[in-house]
């Protein structure tokens, strides 16, 4: 093994055997959490394919060229760099400290990068945290092509912003920036109107007249915003000015309502939100938010899945934005759900079972997500899925929410990785799982709403 000063620049022709991989392993000593990604880059040292993104959301590139073996730290990534596209002329692994952490890369006991084959250290770069100032990312490695072979540079080198200023020096969209993180679960703030009840149990609502099949959303089509308007007047009287239309009113599966109010830019003004429609009912509809409205963590100071009905985000969709989002009226015309906690086998995913339970705003399963968006196919969420993909907010961003050419991650109610976990769709559409205390996912919220007569 042979120790290298950092900013060393080496050719791997000689040390390296190329038809094995090698194995990258990043490491720190400190008191904060860390993220360790590789970033596949073109000539122009950009992300032009966010496949080749390989972090804890996403393991592998698409054939297994790049994979994150080992997520948590120090982290192992393995390397085939024979096996790359001519598109990936750089590889960069960086480190970065988790969003909602304190803390900087000055303060750390010691960070460790080395290069390996077949178990043997080739080179090892180790640093202190003097070596450090007030960085929250660090490119530790990069490995380039340069006059036909490859070569790696200890780069050592950082940025104060964390993920989001990587993200934008490798090309990524500006809107992944997150400000400061703030709290992850908002602080319910109660309002005048009447705030949601518990529901009540099953037996004791009126069971809904006999209707024909629910239409069902089974895959996402743009469509225009519904803005039908219907006004009745009694025979012979003069016109009247006509009360709001109801959004809701002959909307069809796959329509897109404006319903309630909630921040979508930066600055924080209430502003209508969008709903597609997934389900049509004989006298209600399924929406989900069209985009995702606001960043927290699944179960806020939690480190398992504890169940749909004990999870702060729940807490969080029934006080804190129920009362932001709708007004007293509109919160009355929200209906009781049955949901169903199953695992409904997606090969990807290690799911648990889970009892089922009631909810009144709840974020969409695994099951519904293949029911309603990607054509009743559970196996569809295994691969690159646009029907499935969704983009954060302004606001939501600016809340911490993660962004990658455009989309963000957004959580799911399932659990999964023996209730370690919860399930999210990824910025490809993916689904995957994440630690429930994990920041920077999106709330995507349901809710079934009552038809009015």
């Amino acid at each position: 093994m042979e120790r290298v000063q950092r900013g060393s620049r080496l050719r791997l022709e000689g040390a390296v055997r190329w038809d094995q991989p090698l194995q990258i392993e990043l490491g720190v000593v400190g008191g904060a959490s860390y993220d360790f990604v590789c970033f596949g880059l073109d000539a122009q040292g950009k992300l032009s394919d966010d496949r080749y993104m390989v972090f804890y959301n996403q393991l592998r590139s698409p054939q297994g060229e790049v994979a994150l073996l080992k997520e948590d730290n120090p982290a192992l990534f393995q390397v085939s760099l024979n096996a790359l596209p001519p598109s990936i002329e750089r590889l960069a692994f960086t480190i970065n400290i988790d969003a909602d952490t304190p803390g900087t890369m000055g303060q750390i006991a010691s960070q460790r990068v080395s290069l390996s084959q077949n178990g043997a250290v080739i080179w090892q770069l180790d640093l202190q945290g003097s070596d450090f100032e007030a960085e929250r990312a660090v490119i530790a490695l990069e490995l380039y092509r340069r006059q036909g072979t490859w070569r790696a540079n200890f780069v050592a080198q950082g940025f104060n912003g964390g993920l989001a200023d990587l993200l934008r020096h490798y090309g990524g969209e500006e809107e992944s920036e997150a400000a400061a993180a703030p709290p992850a679960v908002p602080t319910p703030v109660p309002v005048p109107a009447p705030a949601l009840t518990p529901a009540s149990p099953p037996t004791t609502a009126p069971a809904p007249a006999p209707a024909a099949p629910a239409q069902r959303r089974s895959a996402f089509q743009a469509a225009p915003v519904v803005t039908t308007v219907c006004t009745v007047s009694a025979a012979g009287a003069a016109p009247t000015t006509p009360a709001p239309a109801d959004p809701l009113a002959n909307c069809k599966v796959g329509d897109t309502v404006k319903l309630g109010r909630y921040p979508l830019e930066e600055e924080g003004k209430l502003e209508p939100i969008e709903w597609l429609v997934l389900e049509v009912g004989s006298g209600d509809v399924l929406l989900l938010s069209k985009y995702g409205l606001d960043a927290c963590r699944f179960n806020e100071g939690g480190s398992g899945h504890p169940g749909w009905d004990n999870c702060s985000i729940n807490n969080w969709l029934n006080t804190s934005f129920a009362n932001k989002a709708f007004d007293a009226a509109q919160r009355q015309r929200i209906v009781v759900s049955n949901l169903s906690n199953k695992a409904a086998g997606a090969k990807n995913l290690s799911e648990d079972d889970l009892p089922a339970s009631q909810g009144r705003i709840f974020l969409l399963s695994v099951g519904e997500v293949a029911q309603y968006l990607a054509g009743g196919r559970v196996e569809a969420l295994a691969a690159a899925n646009s029907e499935t993909l969704c983009a954060p907010t302004a606001y939501a961003r600016n809340r911490g929410a993660i962004a990658c050419g455009g989309n963000g991650n957004w959580w799911l109610r399932t659990s999964c990785d023996k209730k370690r976990s919860a399930a999210c769709i990824n910025f490809r559409g993916l689904v995957g799982c994440r630690a429930v205390e994990t920041s920077g996912c999106t709330v995507r919220p349901a809710v079934r709403m009552r038809l009015t007569t």
